[in-house]
């Protein structure tokens, strides 16, 4: 196996356009005829170059570790057989096999010493701990036989002796013991509870604890008065008890004199500790009123790897979800009230043939078995307004139109690299989509080609037909090439108008018909991630890498308000169902903006300030989404978490601890229920009902 010279500057050119090196790409790309290439540039998935990099690096190592018959080289003996010498990049760029195999020995020969003098040492430390467990049980024996021949003469053990005198005997046995004893157990009780509350703060943020300090002072206090050392000498040795009842009293002396002081300072911070007890008590009880139960969450499974994007339909209780194994499901969740059982799903695989239009239903071989690359991740996912169709677009640049039934009908071949967008307009004639090859497609979805001859070369767009009783492919009405970089976010402002972002910090509103934008938004100072506008479709928000979010007008070229609040990269952003054009009419506007500082901010759009930053999360936020009446904002977050938040009040109402990072959450239709899909490929289902 090889690479031609043509494949490694398709490589090369791929790595400078993706890095964001446009004008060294497109000298590169001219010296080298890269238009002259056979490679089809969307089965080459993004970061090729630097992945055949990494596999190289990785095969040196198995070289440098390997003998000829598989067996670990440098191993002496069978235990040491599957260990593993790590080698620094640096070596594996600079030197040959022979050196590496040196460089491996000499580590080998190092971790080999090593092991022996962590094992002397071990053996020396038993030999220690079992000489010191003998002199213990010698000055036991001792100390019993002393006790034993003191008890005859003794008062404070006779039947008549007094209590006082007993306790305190018993007292004195119990410090002796635990004097020559580090683990007694109430040493350990002791540690450990003094060793608790600051745990316990530290896990809360609330710093040093009250108990902890002043256990810590009576403890050093006592030492002081009583003329005791940190630690117990290893032969100290029981007084007779004959001189029990003067110790007793010498200590009640000592005692009247510093204990009143001593115990208001002790009944005070009793009192605060007692607060402050209270208070964490009440900080889990909270926290954990809040934890959503597995009783009422749905885990759905069958996704083979990380699902990027999920969807409810507007109409009904189906959930789509796409995935990084190349496929689409919808998903028939269980229903509490009727019975009904869920968790199954209809399978929507994007595989090569269904992409020049075979149906996509055929018995066919697993995607894994014939396509290992990722060019057929599905990266994004929209249901028509009547939620009788499902657009899905993907990495080898074709979008799908699918029924409810999980059958092909469109297949959209136009763009020359991965789709990242797609939205279809509120009537549900035109579907809306941006890609990598830095242009936005309208497709006439009620108007089919005349004939499948028009579709066979690259410049007339779309690949040839199928099957078109089962799947045809969706016309073009008009291509719009605004950027000079990939295209991020699409969205609609009216069934005829749209707006579109990209990498290149641009923003561009475009009108059917028009050849040239007919509005231009520029004041972003890095790449542009979203864009969307609000339900009248006269404010258009925008967020970007620079940290900012913005908010535009179509009446003025300057941002309304330019939101600076967030101190990293904001990743999306959303309107409330709220305001003039929406569901909501009678309820305030509001955008909520999700950022890589693991925050969340609330906006009003009366000064466009911020009204409540949401901060439990502790990884970057992908996903926000309002509930359908507007009273509520759910968050979903690489930290596993999703949170549900008053919009009102700003508080957390409830929590969701998953099992993989989250890319996305949404709510159905009538605000039942969260969705979110997650790293480790299950997608989860949350029964919300306050």
């Amino acid at each position: 196996m090889s690479l031609t010279s043509d494949e490694v500057n398709y490589l090369v050119f791929r790595y400078l356009q993706e890095s964001g090196f446009q004008h060294a790409a497109f000298t590169f790309g001219h010296e080298c005829l890269i238009h002259k290439v056979d490679v089809n540039g969307n089965d080459v998935p993004p970061g090729c170059l630097v992945s055949f990099l990494q596999k190289g690096l990785q095969y040196l190592e198995l070289e440098a570790n390997l003998n000829s018959d598989g067996s670990t080289f440098g191993a002496m003996d069978e235990a040491n057989s599957s260990d593993f010498t790590l080698l620094q990049p640096d070596d594996l760029m600079t030197k040959e096999v022979d050196e590496l195999r040196e460089t491996v020995r000499a580590k080998r020969e190092r971790e080999r010493e090593l092991h022996r003098n962590n094992n002397a040492g071990k053996r020396n430390a038993q030999n220690e701990n079992n000489s010191s467990a003998r002199m213990q049980q010698q000055h036991q024996d001792g100390t019993n036989k002393s006790k034993k021949s003191s008890h005859p003469s003794n008062p404070a053990n006779t039947k008549g002796g007094s209590q006082e005198q007993k306790s305190f005997a018993h007292l004195n046995q119990s410090n002796s013991n635990k004097a020559g004893n580090p683990s007694h157990p109430t040493n350990q009780a002791t540690d450990a509870t003094a060793a608790k509350p600051t745990t316990t703060a530290s896990k809360f943020g609330a710093g040093k604890s009250h108990t902890g300090r002043s256990e810590e002072l009576r403890r050093q206090q006592q030492q002081k008065e009583h003329g005791e050392e940190d630690e117990a000498t290893p032969m100290d040795e029981d007084k007779p008890n004959a001189d029990a009842g003067v110790a007793v009293k010498h200590e009640s002396k000592v005692g009247s004199k510093s204990t009143k002081a001593e115990d208001e300072e002790e009944e005070e911070a009793q009192e605060d500790d007692s607060g402050d007890g209270d208070k964490t008590q009440q900080g889990l009880l909270t926290d954990a009123a809040h934890v959503i139960g597995p009783e009422c969450v749905e885990t759905l499974e069958g996704h083979k790897q990380e699902v990027f994007i999920c969807q409810w339909s507007p109409t009904e209780d189906i959930l789509a979800s796409g995935s990084g194994d190349s496929t689409a499901r919808l998903w028939q969740p269980k229903s509490k009230d009727s019975g009904q059982q869920g968790g199954a799903s209809v399978v929507l695989r994007h595989s090569a043939e269904n992409a020049h239009g075979t149906h996509a239903n055929a018995p066919q071989q697993s995607e894994n078995e014939r396509h290992p690359s990722k060019a057929r991740d599905v990266t994004t996912l929209d249901w028509s307004s009547d939620g009788s169709l499902l657009a899905t677009g993907s990495y080898d640049g074709s979008a799908r139109i699918w029924n409810t039934e999980g059958k092909l009908i469109n297949v959209l071949a136009h763009h020359k690299g991965p789709i990242f967008s797609l939205k279809w307009n509120r009537s549900g004639n035109l579907l809306l989509s941006g890609s990598v090859d830095k242009t936005a497609i309208v497709w006439d979805m009620k108007k089919k080609s005349s004939s499948p001859s028009s579709h066979k070369s690259d410049e007339a767009g779309n690949a040839p037909d199928g099957d078109s009783s089962q799947a045809s492919n969706g016309f073009v009405k008009q291509q719009f090439a605004f950027h000079s970089a990939p295209t991020l976010d699409v969205d609609w402002r009216s069934d005829d108008s749209f707006a579109t972002c990209s990498t290149d910090k641009m923003i561009y509103v475009c009108q059917l018909g028009s050849k040239s934008a007919v509005k231009t938004f520029a004041g972003h100072q890095d790449e542009v991630n979203a864009i969307k506008w609000d339900p009248s479709g006269t404010l258009l928000a925008s967020c970007s890498d620079d940290c900012t979010s913005k908010i535009w007008r179509m009446d003025q070229d300057v941002p309304l308000y330019d939101l600076k609040k967030h101190s990293r990269e904001i990743y999306t952003i959303k309107w409330s169902p709220t305001g003039k054009g929406s569901i909501n009419p009678s309820k305030p506007l509001l955008m909520a903006s999700a950022s890589f500082d693991a925050t969340v901010r609330l906006w009003e759009m009366e000064r466009g300030t911020c009204l409540h930053e949401l901060s439990k999360h502790t990884d970057p936020v992908y996903s926000v989404a309002f509930s359908p009446d507007g009273a509520y904002l759910a968050t979903g977050s690489f930290d596993k978490s999703l949170h549900i938040w008053s919009v009102a009040s700003g508080q957390h109402v409830r929590t969701f601890k998953g099992t993989g990072g989250i890319f996305e959450v949404c709510w159905n239709r009538d605000g039942t229920k969260v969705a979110a899909c997650f790293s480790n490929s299950k997608v989860s289902i949350i029964d919300f009902r306050m």
